[in-house]
């Protein structure tokens, strides 16, 4: 669930006793760490978001991909 997700019910609805099960996305774009780096370029041109769930290669979470973070340290080593 996104802070978009939130001001959008907040505002479509205004009340404060809504689940989160019922606001949530249920398949979240993810990134596996056996992913393809043109997945993380994916998300960075489809969505507007800073982070991205992190799965494992089994699909567990196993935290949040900052992508402005990621696209500062790859371009470096693409430079160097």
């Amino acid at each position: 669930m996104s802070l978009r997700d939130l001001r959008k019910i907040w505002i479509i609805y205004k009340k404060d006793n809504i689940l989160v099960k019922d606001i949530m996305s249920k398949k979240p774009f993810c990134i596996r760490e056996d992913s393809p780096i043109y997945d993380i370029y994916k998300a960075l041109s489809l969505l507007d978001v800073p982070y991205i769930p992190y799965l494992d290669k089994e699909g567990k979470y196993k935290g949040m991909l900052n992508l402005n973070k990621f696209i500062k340290e790859f371009t470096f080593f693409q430079i160097v």
